[in-house]
């Protein structure tokens, strides 16, 4: 299948990017059908799931039952008004199979190309060095205080190592025991001494 395992780093979602795609088009399509008491989430679920398993994708222009099955989702309705398939029909339906897979796979590469341009547009290179002083962007959610009167960054941390060019890995300065941890470069800033006037 050609599939690889990848490591994210903490409170950054777009490393992970499917996943969590997937997860809001789910939260989305769940808070349509659930009560205003959101008890009833887990019954409405499978809906939901089929749902999107036959919705087609804009990316792929496929829907996942598709790309997975090469044909149409039957419906309990289709099978009482069709015939039962046979063999030429499976031998057709191998080939329709690998015939989508193939087009959606050269459809979610024009996406990703486009997502790629449209982010590129918009991005600004970050690049740190070794020995660079920074401050860590954590969001922290405590009960009864404001996130918007949160401190947003914390440090002053160092960089003693560089993963790639998106993970550097921060060691906390001063303290006996300095915590290390790798952290994307989008979460990091110049760390400057606070001048304090007198």
């Amino acid at each position: 299948m050609g599939t690889t395992s990848t490591f994210t780093t903490s409170y950054k979602p777009s490393t992970n990017g499917l996943s969590e795609r997937l997860n809001k088009t789910i939260a989305d399509m769940l808070c349509k059908y659930t009560s205003t008491s959101q008890s009833d989430w887990d019954t409405c679920l499978p809906h939901v799931i089929f749902a999107y398993n036959t919705a087609t994708q804009g990316s792929t222009l496929y829907s996942p039952f598709e790309i997975v099955y090469g044909r149409e989702v039957r419906l309990p309705t289709d099978a009482q008004l069709s015939l039962v398939p046979g063999t030429e029909y499976a031998m057709k339906s191998k080939e329709r199979i690998e015939l989508i897979r193939e087009e959606a796979a050269r459809n979610i590469r024009l996406s990703q190309d486009k997502d790629k341009n449209r982010y590129d547009q918009k991005h600004r290179e970050v690049s740190y060095n070794i020995g660079d002083r920074v401050k860590v962007r954590t969001p922290l959610r405590q009960v009864g205080k404001s996130d918007k009167l949160q401190p947003k960054y914390f440090g002053p941390y160092r960089i003693i190592d560089k993963r790639n060019d998106f993970n550097d890995v921060i060691q906390a300065i001063g303290g006996r025991n300095p915590k290390t941890d790798v952290v994307h470069v989008s979460r990091l800033a110049p760390y400057y001494d606070q001048i304090i006037i007198t």
